[in-house]
């Protein structure tokens, strides 16, 4: 009986033994999937953050290096891991530090990243340590962000205040010292109308920068709300080289408008804008003086229709041109051909912006050809005044407001 009784506790004992093994295994492996859920769920977020993201173990060796890493410092991940910090991220921060320096004393600091390639780049850097749950480093985390865009915005809003500030200046200057000489002293009458003349052509410059501001600020923000009605094309080309010649004795200006050119619709105002616009530019770019071609005519585009839905304005000059590298540039917001202080050619950088915006919201468009040192052209296709077009452009100026 003992014997037996022996046999059967150390039986019981076995089985007991077995559950809870078998007990601590599924808790094991519960554990284990759940670490692994976490483990591939971290992996997600930081593959997927937009900032790149470069771990590194107390020795100073990288031990993660997330996508954004990647593509920020133009290196693969597999070429990168289990090498020291300083020889994967390589620049200068703005205290004097090398990146790797300054990651390893930790807090926020800006700089120039040396990518794989040669190329810089501009960077926000944020690092700090990481510990374990009893409080010891285990090793470091550097967050980097690029910022070239914020550096080329905070470039182009200086550039753009220095040149409002230059074209506000430019005609202020002439009307304070014209009416300063009035005021002194006593002129006579042919005199007087010049500097008068020279007073009323400032204001009318000093005039057409705040209108553009105005215009451009209203876009911008939605509010600009155009009217709708047929334009007179020969009126408006006419107008245009009339005003034009009175105003600049250095360029010839020639009036060109083919037979049949229909009204064109939309904003009166504006419209009168976009072309004035485009001749100031061609002065401007047309230092020695020649010809200025202002023309308009039916354009067809390639349609063999006998209706004509579109009219093209065209200002050609005969100056400098533009470089083929400055022509995607040409219409964005604040951009000159040479936007320091030393430029050869004043304006806001958004007088062919502005021109854009106008013909898009009236559904035109703007076509541009250029030759370097041979002159450019410049074309406003705008909606011809059709039944079909008034209705177009008054649902798109509706939508503008």
């Amino acid at each position: 009986m003992e014997s037996g009784d022996e046999v059967g506790t150390l039986g019981n004992a076995f089985n007991e033994m077995a559950d809870e093994l078998q007990r601590q295994t599924g808790q094991l492996q519960r554990s284990a999937a759940t670490e692994a859920t976490l483990r591939a769920r971290m992996e997600a977020i930081l593959q997927s953050m937009g900032d790149a993201l470069i771990a590194a173990d107390v020795a100073g060796t990288v031990v993660t290096f997330n996508r954004a890493a990647e593509e920020i410092l133009r290196r693969r991940a597999q070429t990168v891991v289990r090498r020291p910090l300083a020889d994967v991220m390589r620049g200068q921060a703005i205290t004097g530090r090398t990146l790797a320096e300054a990651a390893m004393i930790g807090g926020a600091t800006e700089g120039t990243l040396s990518r794989a390639d040669g190329s810089p780049l501009a960077v926000a850097m944020t690092a700090a340590p990481l510990v374990d749950s009893s409080g010891e480093p285990v090793g470091r985390v550097v967050v980097l962000r690029d910022v070239s865009r914020e550096h080329e915005a905070e470039r182009m809003k200086s550039e753009f205040l220095a040149n409002v500030s230059h074209e506000l200046r430019t005609p202020i200057t002439p009307i304070k010292g014209y009416a300063e000489l009035m005021r002194r002293k006593k002129f006579p009458r042919a005199k007087e109308e010049s500097f008068l003349a020279g007073i009323l052509q400032s204001t009318e410059r000093l005039e057409r920068v705040v209108e553009i501001l105005v215009d451009f600020a209203a876009m911008e923000a939605g509010r600009l709300k155009p009217r709708v009605e047929p334009v007179p094309v020969k009126d408006l080309v006419a107008r245009l080289t009339d005003k034009w010649r009175e105003r600049d004795g250095e360029h010839r200006f020639v009036r060109k408008i083919g037979p049949d050119v229909p009204p064109i619709m939309g904003d009166p105002k504006l419209l009168g804008r976009s072309p004035d616009e485009l001749v100031d530019n061609a002065v401007k770019f047309s230092p020695d003086g020649g010809q200025i071609e202002i023309s308009a005519e039916p354009y067809a585009n390639g349609s063999r229709s006998a209706r004509i839905s579109r009219v093209r304005i065209t200002v050609r000059d005969h100056g400098i041109g533009i470089e083929p590298e400055q022509m995607p540039d040409l219409f964005q917001d604040f951009r000159q051909g040479d936007g320091s202080e030393t430029r050869s050619f004043g304006g806001l950088g958004l007088g062919l912006a502005y021109v854009k915006r106008i013909a898009s919201v009236h559904g035109g468009d703007v076509i541009v050809e250029s030759e370097p040192g041979k002159g450019s052209s410049f074309s406003l296709v705008l909606p011809a005044a059709t039944a079909g077009r008034i209705t177009d452009v008054t649902k798109r100026a509706r939508k503008a407001k």
